[in-house]
């Protein structure tokens, strides 16, 4: 009896929604613990494609500010003080979204809209029937719209949301909002890789959750909030300084290898650029760096260096922040002597 128990609860718990979380009590050191150690690299590409057509990046990234509404067409009283807890910034919860944001540096705030604007975001409380229909299926726990105009909306099903702890409430929030910020793919079973290395459904797996720790895009027992690899794929849309925005002139990239004295040189910085970093692997494999500053010239951010002419050494240009010089989103290929 206690086995047939067992395998009824698991039937239950397996089929999770897509782009949910299911309501588990975790203690949040041991996920941030895990995350650190990173036992369990998230299998699926990073991010969904058609990028272009999401509207919450550009906006967020322009702004410094998410905001969101609660609608409740449920009849759950508490959601909007739910909602507010879960992804403000400044809020109690510690690892609500804002929070999290905050401290990571990114220079974003979270709170409510003010009655007189319109949200970047809005949490509908649903019935189980709305979600279903809205989210294509019945497993469906909640789903986000992420291609849709502002405001984005994320659908839960209040029913089983209500049940969870905190936490996994909270979490669930946090992935979905994750989808659109950060063009997130899920990182639980049942997707792969289309020829554009973009994140799509696979055709012969089924969704399944994995219980990933170091991420919050898998689900059941995995992280309550953004982990560092979810901050890396957020970083990699909304901070990377790509070189191929460069528009005024030069041909991208725009950074080149040139001159009897092999000069390094690089030009029109991203906003949200700082500094670059200049790397070099040596004929021997050895890899090494050093930092450089952008100065102005002719009303354009551009800067060179004199590199000795070491055959075989190969040089890369990287344009950083200080929220993560790790990520390689933003760096071009200058060439080998």
């Amino acid at each position: 009896m206690r086995r047939l128990l067992l395998v009824a609860l698991l039937a239950l718990l397996l089929p999770v929604a897509r782009q949910a979380v299911v309501p588990r009590e975790a203690a949040a050191e041991v996920i941030v613990e895990s995350a650190r150690k990173a036992l369990f690299p998230p299998p699926n590409p990073r991010h969904y494609g058609y990028g272009q057509y999401n509207k919450l990046i550009p906006k967020v990234r322009g702004s410094g500010v998410l905001t969101w509404r609660a609608t409740d067409n449920y009849g759950w009283a508490p959601w909007r003080s739910v909602v507010a807890r879960a992804m403000d910034t400044g809020s109690d919860y510690a690892y609500s979204l804002g929070n999290v944001l905050a401290s990571h540096d990114w220079n974003v705030s979270v709170r409510e809209a003010a009655s007189w604007e319109a949200p970047d975001i809005e949490f509908f409380a649903e019935s189980s029937g709305f979600v279903a229909a809205k989210c294509g299926g019945e497993f469906a726990v909640a789903c986000v719209r992420m291609l849709d105009p502002l405001p984005v909306p994320v659908y839960v099903r209040a029913a089983a949301v209500a049940t969870y702890v905190f936490s996994g409430q909270a979490a669930t929030l946090e992935h979905e909002t994750w989808h659109p910020l950060a063009q997130a793919c899920d990182q639980y079973a049942g997707f792969t890789s289309d020829a554009n290395g973009n994140c799509v459904p696979s055709a012969s797996v089924q969704f399944r959750c994995t219980s990933n720790p170091d991420t919050l895009m898998d689900c059941n027992l995995s992280a309550r909030f953004p982990q560092p690899y979810d901050m890396e794929t957020a970083a990699y849309v909304y901070f990377s300084a790509r070189f191929e925005r460069c528009n005024l002139g030069f041909p991208p990239p725009c950074a080149g290898l040139d001159g009897p004295n092999k000069v390094v040189w690089w030009c029109d910085r991203d906003a949200k650029a700082q500094y670059v970093y200049v790397f070099f692997r040596e004929p021997d494999g050895f890899v090494w760096s050093r930092s450089e500053f952008w100065f102005l010239a002719d009303g354009r951010y551009c800067q060179s260096v004199d590199v000795p002419a070491l055959p075989g050494r190969c040089i890369w240009v990287r344009q950083v922040n200080t929220v993560d010089v790790t990520v390689n989103a933003n760096e071009t290929f200058v060439g080998c002597i």
